[in-house]
């Protein structure tokens, strides 16, 4: 089973051009996540759409500085829940004009 599809990442610091973005919002958080209904889970979480949240709220193109977080809740067999979160720095592309 793929658990993500990333463009980029890493867990060690980097020098990363960034010279065509400019912050469009710092500490953006997303997430995705689904219940769980007398032991019956009612989907997946996936790291692709928590980052998908983050990017459609902050209107970035890219997440930097970014920190995954899983919270699981379950109460059997009644209940449960489970999210994904992702919390970073959006950065958005410069425009043609914002670069010169």
């Amino acid at each position: 089973m793929r658990y993500a599809n990333l463009a980029v990442a890493s867990t060690r610091p980097n020098a990363i051009n960034v010279e065509g973005y400019e912050v469009a919002q710092e500490n953006v958080v997303g997430s995705d996540s689904f219940h769980i209904l007398f032991v019956i889970p009612l989907g997946t979480v996936k790291l692709e759409r928590a980052i998908e949240d983050a990017l459609a709220k902050s209107g970035g193109d890219i997440l930097i500085n970014v920190n995954v977080d899983i919270t699981q809740f379950y109460i059997p067999p009644v209940y449960g829940y489970t999210e994904m979160t992702v919390h970073g720095d959006a950065l958005k592309r410069k425009t043609t004009a914002e670069r010169k």
